[in-house]
């Protein structure tokens, strides 16, 4: 019987061994797993960084494109009134021209229109 205790004893000792072998592989694969994690964790906040920061250039980007479309705008409306105003001044001066022109032909042709 002695004996038998023995064996049972040493098959306890032994499970318990495997137990703890058990136990200190997974206590290593969860360190490691946190380890990745922390890694992951800390390149994902890295990339969130990055991102505000392109985030903000791109916002700054837009505003000052927004502000050359406002001076473009205004240019262009300037450049627009001007065109209209040279235009207005050249057919006022076409029609001064044509009236000159029908004018100096009546008194020329005694009082008819020459075509």
């Amino acid at each position: 019987r002695g004996q038998e205790e023995a064996m049972s004893h040493m098959e306890v000792l032994i499970e318990a061994s495997v137990v703890i072998r058990t136990l200190n592989e997974v206590k290593k694969r969860e360190a490691l797993v946190r380890g990745e994690l922390e890694s992951s964790r800390a390149a994902n906040e890295r990339a969130v960084e990055r991102l505000r920061a392109e985030l903000a250039d791109t916002e700054q980007r837009a505003d000052d494109l927004e502000d050359t479309l406002k001076e473009e705008r205004g240019r262009t409306n300037i450049t627009h009134q001007r065109l209209e105003n040279t235009l207005s001044k050249s057919q006022n001066h076409y029609a001064r021209m044509v009236g000159q022109i029908y004018h100096t032909e009546y008194e020329n042709g005694g009082g008819r229109l020459k075509k």
